[in-house]
């Protein structure tokens, strides 16, 4: 769901309209309120106070050029002073890409703006409608993020490339016409991607290797890893540029090169390997080599016209000394969703050449040199606190946590959330409220501002307020899906769950794909004792997404709570195999079905395999403990009981447990034979 974009049908006089179109990147995933139109907004209104700057901001998740350039289009329309394009990514996973999960790849440009354009009117929509019904499709699959991308490989010598980049030229000529003929500038930029701390997301062997090839291959790949993981760098470079002679295509391998490149402070050597790394990578997420080229050559000698190149993927990188002017985890939180810092940095390239074109009656009496105010000063005017930096990197996190990237990955990002929330103290939370209040108070209409402060709310646990500000977005953008299910969340939280359950009802019955709200729906009803309606729910929910694990996992509980234990097993087995991120709790479930079927070795082994999925979880080495006992295996027992309060030492049933078993243990030895 993009974020909603409100500007007066006519300009208002005075003010600076400018359009930023692109894809999530620069929608600022995952919080637009800290994208780079925000700050770039943000910096303009600060140096020009005498002119009111609106920087629009149109980016989307997933869309792809062929999108964008129907949004220029359709700015074009409302008075544009200037246009700024910043995409790329999604060129081969976005629509008609040969590596989407959408509408499927086409070769001819014609037939998908045809297509395009049949499906915006309203009888072309009528018939799409039809088709799918009385072809028994399916619903509409709802956004589950990169991980519906994983089987859609686009090695670097497929043939379709060659149309991707052909189409990417042309819309991106289209949209810069489509600027330049309702009177405005249009700056295109180069796209910034992580290159030094992001893994190629899917390697492929070049074609034709022999089996004795791959296995030599293989064996000195794996040399190499094994010195670089012992921090002998340059012996790891012997061994993969021996591979290297064998298939240099395996994007991995160009990768790990960088890192050890990187690691020797040969930076030129390691930047070649990274973009190498890019342009072989298999899950084409990030926009390679070729389309910046495009990108440069599509604005090159062209500003007598009025289009100007900014190559912010240049100017960011080698203003980054940080980073050795190879970008990573500093500006970009994974492959390229920018960090407030990468946002500062982007916003503060495009600022000089937006100040270069801005008319005299603008720039007013500034100087020739006007520099952007610094990231401190952005972070202040865009309301960037602690909580925001805490919420965005655990948003990621949940992102990184899936498929398609590596655990080492996700691991980090975790790693990060959990270093950020122990900064969060009540008095650290309850400054960054104030600030929120009154900035609310100088700028009621800022709705972004507004929804940062429900999220800030939420967090605190003060969920009357959330829902008062839910309330008052609703009654603004009565549309807006994650608000209607945070009203319902904050109804939850206040104790009011039959409120909560008809909010998520209602939201469900208008937008029946919403993952969220049915979650939150099948769970509170759960917690009602209301399982065969969660059932219902958790059924309707798997027609939309039938891999979904924590579905079956939902629907397990439900099942178990009727009786159904044989089914419910089924279920929470289903679940493991879908997600096992919750195989502890799976696991756990599984154990108490079977003790209930007095089916006790069988429990036992469940449990056990709860805890080597997560030796962390208190709850499952604590059930495997009342396991034990009950079978008599009392040293076993207490050696688990013990284990459970390690992980948790507030788990009062595996206290109570414990001292059971001990004295069922001292017993035994007072009436043992002498």
């Amino acid at each position: 769901e993009g974020i909603p974009v409100v500007i007066p049908a006519r300009k208002p006089a005075g003010t600076y309209r400018i359009y930023v179109l692109g894809g999530s990147a620069a929608q600022g995933v995952p919080n637009a309120a800290f994208s780079f139109s925000r700050i770039l907004e943000a910096m303009l209104n600060e140096r020009f106070g005498r002119t009111r700057f609106e920087v629009v901001n149109t980016g989307w998740t997933a869309i792809n050029s062929h999108v964008v350039r129907e949004i220029a289009r359709d700015c074009a329309e409302h008075e544009p002073d200037l246009f700024i394009v910043y995409m790329g990514n999604n060129e081969v996973v976005g629509p008609y890409g040969p590596g989407t999960v959408f509408r499927g790849f086409a070769g001819s440009l014609a037939a998908i703006r045809a297509g395009i354009w049949a499906r915006s009117t309203r009888l072309g929509q009528l018939l799409g409608a039809a088709v799918r019904t009385l072809g028994g499709a399916r619903r509409a699959r709802e956004w589950a993020g990169m991980e519906m991308f994983v089987r859609h490989r686009v090695t670097a010598d497929d043939p379709r490339l060659a149309t991707v980049y052909r189409h990417f030229r042309a819309n991106l000529a289209d949209i810069c016409a489509a600027g330049l003929r309702a009177g405005a500038k249009v700056i295109v930029s180069t796209v910034l991607v992580n290159l030094r701390d992001c893994l190629p997301f899917a390697s492929v062997h070049r074609g034709g290797l022999s089996d004795e090839q791959r296995a030599r291959w293989e064996r000195l790949y794996q040399e190499g890893i094994a010195l670089q993981d012992a921090g002998q760098h340059a012996e790891a470079v012997r061994r993969y540029r021996a591979a290297e002679k064998i298939d240099e295509r395996f994007a991995e391998l160009q990768y790990r090169l960088g890192r050890c490149y990187l690691a020797l402070k040969r930076y030129d050597d390691a930047r070649r390997r990274f973009l190498r790394a890019l342009d072989l990578d298999a899950l084409r997420f990030r926009a390679d080599t070729r389309i910046n080229r495009i990108i440069r050559e599509t604005a090159a000698g062209r500003e007598a016209e009025g289009v100007y190149l900014v190559d912010t993927a240049c100017l960011v990188a080698a203003g980054d000394r940080a980073e050795e002017g190879i970008p990573g985890s500093r500006l970009l939180y994974e492959h390229v969703h920018l960090t407030f810092a990468g946002n500062y940095a982007v916003a503060a390239a495009l600022f000089g050449k937006v100040v270069d074109l801005l008319p005299e009656a603008v720039r007013g009496n500034v100087g020739a040199e006007v520099s952007p105010p610094t990231l401190e000063r952005c972070a202040e005017l865009t309301l960037y606190t602690p909580y925001d930096r805490y919420h965005a990197a655990e948003a990621m996190a949940e992102m990184m946590s899936k498929p398609p990237f590596p655990p080492v990955e996700g691991a980090r990002a975790r790693a990060l959330v959990e270093r950020l929330a122990k900064g969060l103290s009540a008095r650290v939370l309850a400054e960054s409220a104030a600030k929120y209040e009154r900035a609310l108070r100088l700028r009621p209409d800022d709705f972004l501002l507004r929804a940062n402060y429900v999220n800030l709310q939420m967090h605190r646990g003060r969920y009357a307020v959330a829902a008062e500000q839910c309330r008052r977005l609703l009654g603004r953008f009565p549309d807006v899906t994650v608000w209607s299910w945070q009203l319902g969340e904050s109804l939850a939280g206040q104790g009011r769950i039959h409120e909560a359950i008809s909010q998520w009802r209602s939201l469900v019955r208008r937008k029946p794909n919403c993952l969220l709200a049915r979650r939150s729906l099948v769970l509170a009803l759960l917690g009602e004792g209301r399982s065969a309606e969660a059932e219902g729910e958790l059924r309707a929910l798997l027609e939309v997404v039938p891999n979904d694990g924590s579905a079956h996992y939902h629907l397990g509980r439900a099942l178990k709570d009727q009786g159904r234990l044989d089914e419910a097993v089924s279920e929470f087995r289903r679940a493991v195999a879908l997600r096992p991120a919750i195989a502890a709790k799976a696991y756990d479930e599984i154990g108490g079905c079977l003790l209930q079927q007095r089916r006790l070795d069988e429990a036992i082994a469940a449990y056990r395999r709860g805890v080597r999925a997560d030796g962390t979880d208190a709850t499952v080495r604590c059930n495997l403990a009342n396991a034990l006992a009950l079978k008599g295996s009392l040293e076993e027992a207490i050696s688990s009981f013990e284990a459970a309060l390690r992980a948790d030492p507030r788990l009062v049933p595996a206290r109570r447990g414990l001292v059971a078993a001990l004295r069922e243990q001292a017993w035994r030895y007072a009436t043992a034979p002498s």
